[in-house]
């Protein structure tokens, strides 16, 4: 298949995707919150949620089967340079967490504005 269809047929799946989920949320959740109130709403919810995203998901992935499909599936990119940036920006902030706590370094909610007056 061209390239051009290939997209054609991933941003109808995205469309039909988002639909669903416009439908479940404006005429599913609107009764439900009537009908029921609490841990009974919130429950019913995830479960018909739950249910409807488990169908329509194995019904794409059955229906797409063929282009997830992947020729080496185990071969990595290690050229893949967003990969990077995200693991070196996560690992920069795991040692700034691991620094704050080790030397108790907080951010304070109360800011004392004397301190400011007294520079101009």
């Amino acid at each position: 298949m061209s390239l051009k269809h290939e997209r054609r047929k991933l941003f109808s799946q995205y469309g039909y995707f988002l639909l669903l989920w416009f439908v479940i949320q404006v005429f599913y959740n609107t009764p439900m919150g009537n009908l029921h109130s609490g841990w009974a709403e919130e429950g019913l919810l995830d479960v018909v949620k739950v249910l409807i995203w488990f169908v329509f998901g194995v019904w794409l992935i059955h229906h797409t089967r063929k282009q997830l499909a992947i020729p080496q599936p185990y071969k990595q990119n290690w050229h893949f340079k967003p990969f990077y940036y995200w693991l070196a920006a996560i690992i920069v902030y795991f040692l700034v967490v691991a620094f704050m706590q080790k030397h108790q370094i907080a951010i304070s909610q109360s800011l004392n504005r004397n301190i400011f007056s007294r520079i101009s």
